[in-house]
């Protein structure tokens, strides 16, 4: 996707293929980022703001690092119990044909508290450009064949799998480094 943004330090996150989460530890806030529905900012805001049940209470055409986006402010009110309301703080950015939604939350009296976190991460969406990230090859998993009795722990090591990774091997075998392994036994191992 090539975009990258930076995570308030000390907040709490979950990466899901639906969305990413962050929460700060006390659990009076939550972030949220995801892909917008629609085919423009303003449509891709109008359907959050009906998906939510949001009054908006602001709205702007803003940039984000050079991208066009919508910054849009709302209330998510709670007749029954209005003090359990709460105040949204939206970005809606055009990055490479697709539009991305970040959506801040917090209880109304505590928004002003966590609003410098949410723009902080918001604002820092960008176009990823460093080349180590951008040209990692994926490994991949190949079988060998085990040679003769012994343990999963020398098995790895005469195929030249380094200590430091022993024990993530033995995980993805389903195993225990100490588990002894037959003659002819297809192992995983990492490499080209």
């Amino acid at each position: 996707m090539k975009f990258q943004f930076s995570v308030p330090q000390g907040w709490m996150y979950q990466n899901t293929p639906q969305m990413v989460q962050f929460a700060p530890k006390d659990g009076k806030a939550l972030m949220m980022f995801t892909l917008g529905r629609g085919n423009s900012l303003q449509e891709a805001a109008s359907n959050a703001v009906q998906q939510y049940q949001l009054q908006v209470v602001e709205s702007r055409s803003i940039t984000v690092n050079g991208l066009p986006a919508l910054y849009v402010a709302a209330d998510q009110v709670n007749q029954q119990q209005p003090a359990a309301s709460v105040r949204t703080g939206s970005y809606f950015i055009q990055y490479n044909g697709s539009i991305y939604h970040f959506i801040g939350v917090s209880g109304i009296n505590d928004f002003n508290n966590y609003i410098s976190y949410f723009n902080n991460t918001m604002q820092s969406f960008r176009q990823l450009t460093d080349p180590s990230k951008l040209n990692k090859q994926a490994e991949r998993i190949r079988l060998r064949t085990v040679s003769g009795n012994t343990t999963l722990s020398q098995a790895l090591s005469g195929f030249g799998v380094p200590q430091a990774r022993m024990e993530e091997l033995a995980i993805l075998n389903g195993m225990k480094l100490t588990d002894n392994v037959s003659s002819g036994t297809l192992i995983k191992v990492l490499g080209n």
